[in-house]
C-alpha cells in the first residue's frame, strides 16, 4: 500500500510541474519524475546496490535546498540573450541528465548481475560512472534551469568533491581485478579523475 501512495504523491507532483508554467515545479515535476523512476526500477528488478542517495545526508540536502531557493528569489536576472541561451542549454543538460541516470539504472537492472559482477556495456562503454554523471548533469541543468547561477557553481565544486570521493573508493575496490584495469584505461570517469 505505501508504495501506491509514494509513487501517486510523485505523479501529483510531476503533474503540477507540467500542467503550471513555474520554473521550480518544473524541476520539482524532473525530480519526481527521477524519484519515481530510480524507485520503482530498483523494487520491481530486486536491484541492490547502493544508489546516488547516499551521496549526501539530509542536512546537506537541506542547505542546497535553501541556498537555490534564496538564489532563485533574491537575486534578479535580466532577460537577454544569454540568459534565453543558458535556458535552452539548461533544458538539454537536465533532460540529458535525467535520461542517462535512469537509463543507466534500468539497464543494470535488466542485466540482472551478480552483485560483485563487472558490467562493461551499454552506457557503461562510454562512461565508467553515467549514473553519478547523469545525476551531476541533471542537478547542474536544474539550477541552471532556475538561473541559480551562483548556487549552480557552488554545488558544481562540492557534488563534484562528494562524487570523487565516492567514485575513489568504489574504484580502489575494483582495481583488483585485472579485467576491470583495463577498462579504466579505455574509458572515462566522465569525472576528470
Amino acid at each position: 500500500m505505501n508504495n501506491e501512495i509514494l509513487y501517486f504523491t510523485f505523479g501529483i507532483i510531476f503533474s503540477l510541474g507540467s500542467v503550471f508554467k513555474l520554473r521550480l515545479l518544473h524541476v520539482i515535476s524532473m525530480a519526481s519524475f527521477f524519484m519515481i523512476c530510480v524507485i520503482f526500477i530498483n523494487k520491481k528488478q530486486g536491484f541492490k546496490q547502493e544508489t546516488i542517495f547516499s551521496l549526501v545526508n539530509i542536512n546537506e540536502i537541506l542547505i542546497s535546498c535553501l541556498i537555490i531557493l534564496i538564489d532563485h528569489v533574491f537575486m534578479r536576472k535580466k532577460a537577454n540573450k544569454f540568459y534565453f541561451f543558458v535556458e535552452k542549454i539548461s533544458v538539454f543538460l537536465l533532460i540529458f541528465g535525467l535520461a542517462l541516470s535512469v537509463y543507466s539504472f534500468y539497464y543494470l537492472s535488466k542485466l540482472r548481475i551478480k552483485e560483485k559482477e563487472l558490467v562493461f556495456t551499454g552506457p557503461y562503454s562510454f562512461i565508467r560512472h553515467p549514473i553519478y554523471f547523469g545525476f551531476f548533469v541533471f542537478v547542474i541543468g536544474c539550477e541552471l534551469y532556475l538561473s541559480c547561477y551562483v548556487s549552480a557553481f557552488i554545488t558544481l565544486f562540492f557534488m563534484y568533491t562528494k562524487i570523487r570521493e565516492r567514485i575513489t573508493e568504489e574504484e580502489n575496490k575494483l582495481c583488483a581485478d585485472e579485467k576491470y584495469k583495463n577498462y579504466k584505461k579505455k574509458v572515462s570517469s566522465g569525472f576528470f579523475i
